[in-house]
């Protein structure tokens, strides 16, 4: 097992590619304040070469008012992999991959950010790619995508792919965001995108009051569900695809300024609005 771990203001981690869990079992830790800056890329989660190729896991933790400065991260490489930020901790990024190479039989790459003033930064992010991947942002965490020139930030969240934004203050913000797997929305979080897209094969949930996904334009050729207190807000045009379906159950609303149904739309409680 291998740790690196930076404690308190003033402590500081320099270095190239890191791999924790590549070739045994391997831990990151950046906590009250330390900073950790990476040139390269991070591996979180790999194989062990010593042990006939098995799984060797792997854990970053960045937390209590850390930050770490990396170019891309892959979590799930192979081995299992698990991203935490929590307690004001900071990570800024370029390409994120949560699900890079993990086989489903070792279980489920992971990255969380959590709690007040803790954040995530990054260009382009991949939930589920092609391995199984889970990315939660909650409690009054931030993700963030910014753009580049040429360059527009993007996520999706693949066929093996789940998200969820939840609890109060928890916030995902994106220029174009791609659903081909499972995004929630719930108890008081939200997503704000300039474009979207739920796929044939993906489903999408904005349940309990004050969660909302706010959007200009957004494409259903899934499924769509809203309810308990959840909005849908599509400042420009709803697009409902043949294979796609809106549900609004009780409490659900969806404004949208303007609708074009090809698909099907179940209003069982809740409320559409167009204009």
């Amino acid at each position: 097992k291998g740790l690196v771990r930076a404690d308190g203001a003033g402590s500081r981690v320099v270095a190239g590619r890191v791999m924790a869990g590549v070739d045994g079992e391997g831990r990151l830790d950046a906590l009250h304040g330390a900073q950790v800056d990476l040139t390269s890329d991070l591996y979180v989660g790999g194989n062990d070469q010593n042990l006939g190729n098995e799984r060797a896991d792997g854990l970053v933790t960045i937390r209590s008012d850390a930050a770490l400065s990396v170019r891309d991260v892959f979590v799930g490489n192979v081995g299992k992999g698990e991203v935490f930020v929590s307690d004001g901790g900071v990570v800024e990024s370029d390409e994120v991959v949560i699900g890079y190479q993990v086989p489903d039989s070792l279980g489920r790459a992971a990255a969380t950010i959590t709690g007040p003033g803790s954040s995530w930064t990054l260009r382009q992010l991949s939930i589920g790619n092609p391995g199984p991947g889970d990315f939660v942002v909650s409690n009054g965490g931030l993700v963030v995508n910014v753009s580049t020139p040429g360059t527009p930030g993007q996520s999706n969240v693949n066929p093996t792919g789940i998200a969820r934004v939840s609890g109060p203050f928890a916030r995902w913000q994106s220029h174009g965001l791609a659903v081909f797997g499972q995004l929630t929305i719930e108890a008081g979080g939200s997503v704000t995108s300039t474009f979207g897209s739920i796929a044939s094969t993906g489903s999408t949930s904005v349940t309990q009051g004050g969660s909302r996904w706010d959007i200009p334009q957004l494409s259903v050729a899934g499924t769509l569900a809203v309810a308990n207190g959840g909005q849908v807000e599509v400042d420009g045009e709803l697009t409902i695809e043949p294979t796609g379906v809106v549900n609004l159950d009780p409490g659900g609303t969806v404004r949208t300024g303007q609708l074009d149904n090809l698909g099907t739309v179940n209003a069982n409680g809740g409320t559409l609005i167009v204009g």
